[in-house]
């Protein structure tokens, strides 16, 4: 009952000793091919990218890790239905870009990297890039004529005929010259995509060796017509530059990568093409397509997360995953968390923690584990 049920609860060192690998998705997952991670809520992504992120850093590369839950004001602007669709766009892309750009100013002035100067250099280009406004609005003009021009004529007079008598007359002209432009709107946010991708290039190449990896969690917690928008952001400024590397964590009925547009182009990513892969962890979890990995996995999975807390409380903890089960639960019990657990570690944890306290110090039984599923499955 006390093992964490939320990955962003534990710290990276636990986070790193828990792991269990399903299958060959650690190997796939740690590959530099860009990458979607799918999984419903529970199978372990966020686990994944954060074990993943002590990997990286063990390795003396960079990476990135942003929770896109935190983005700007995800619950606020960009779910606002008042404003246009291109204004919550942009906000998203310039708050993910803000994020982005202040994680790698944090690994410019605390980590050592091959060219410092290159890289605070090129940090101030993709600010520049990411935060560059227009004025939308009337454009007003007004023109002013003025000044003041002399012109002065005398009149000529015979002396015979007039005698110590003369004339003259002078004209004055004002004429007045004066140009102003007056401009009145709002500013608005735009983002230049050239610029973004040099920046970001030189970033890259700043770094190198060391490669750069950006892991975007929480994926489907953006709006679903938003997410096109920041895909296609990856697409055009992130996913071409060599040296960088992006995995996302998502949802797969929760998230849109692609969304055609008339002209024939798209926005967003073309899963296969532009992202090399997607992962689904449901192939590696669920009891019904392997049954005999699934249970192993889990197996594994409770031993990790209770051996090191059992080896503070009792004299000889069980000394592997097979152990553990055989000692915790009664026949067929362990088999039927697993397939009650459907794939999802998490809810695995706490249905096993439902049976734990039907239970009491007994070994868990098939009547605690079958009352705890539905127990648990009622209130989730």
């Amino acid at each position: 009952m006390r093992i964490p049920r939320r990955a962003e609860s534990a710290d990276r060192y636990t986070l790193a000793t828990t792991y269990v690998a399903a299958g060959s998705f650690a190997a796939m997952l740690n590959s530099t091919d860009h990458q979607i991670l799918y999984g419903r809520r529970g199978t372990g992504k966020t686990h994944a990218l954060l074990y993943l992120s002590n990997l990286v850093e063990h390795s003396q590369d960079v990476v990135i890790y942003v929770d896109l839950r935190t983005i700007g004001s995800a619950g606020g602007l960009y779910s606002d239905s008042s404003l246009s669709t291109t204004m919550r766009g942009t906000h998203l892309l310039v708050d993910t870009l803000e994020t982005i750009h202040e994680e790698l100013l944090t690994v410019a002035v605390e980590q050592h990297t091959a060219d410092p100067d290159g890289l605070l250099r090129h940090l101030d280009l993709l600010g520049q890039a990411a935060t560059a406004v227009e004025v939308v609005g009337e454009v007003e003009r007004e023109t002013k004529v003025g000044g003041t021009v002399e012109a002065a004529r005398s009149l000529g007079l015979s002396a015979a005929a007039h005698p110590g008598l003369s004339a003259s007359a002078t004209r004055r002209r004002s004429v007045t010259g004066e140009s102003r432009l007056r401009r009145t709107g709002v500013e608005r946010h735009h983002v230049m995509f050239g610029p973004l991708g040099r920046a970001l290039r030189g970033i890259a190449e700043s770094l190198g060796p060391a490669r750069l990896w950006l892991l975007l969690d929480e994926w489907s917690s953006i709006p679903l017509d938003l997410q096109p928008m920041l895909a296609d952001l990856l697409r055009r400024s992130v996913l071409p530059v060599g040296g960088i590397t992006v995995k996302i964590a998502a949802i797969e009925r929760r998230s849109r990568f692609y969304l055609p547009i008339p002209s024939g182009d798209y926005l967003g990513i073309e899963v296969g093409s532009d992202a090399a892969s997607a992962v689904s962890l449901d192939d590696f979890l669920i009891f019904d397509h392997a049954r005999t990995r699934a249970q192993e996995f889990f197996a594994e999975l409770f031993y990790n997360h209770a051996g090191a807390r059992l080896k503070t409380m009792i004299h000889s903890p069980p000394q592997d995953a097979a152990t553990l089960v055989g000692e915790t639960f009664e026949p067929y019990a362990f088999p039927e968390l697993v397939r009650a657990a459907e794939g999802v570690p998490r809810d695995a944890i706490n249905i096993a923690a439902l049976a734990a306290q039907l239970a009491h110090d007994e070994p868990i039984g098939l009547i605690e584990v079958r009352r705890a599923a539905r127990d648990w499955y009622l209130r989730d």
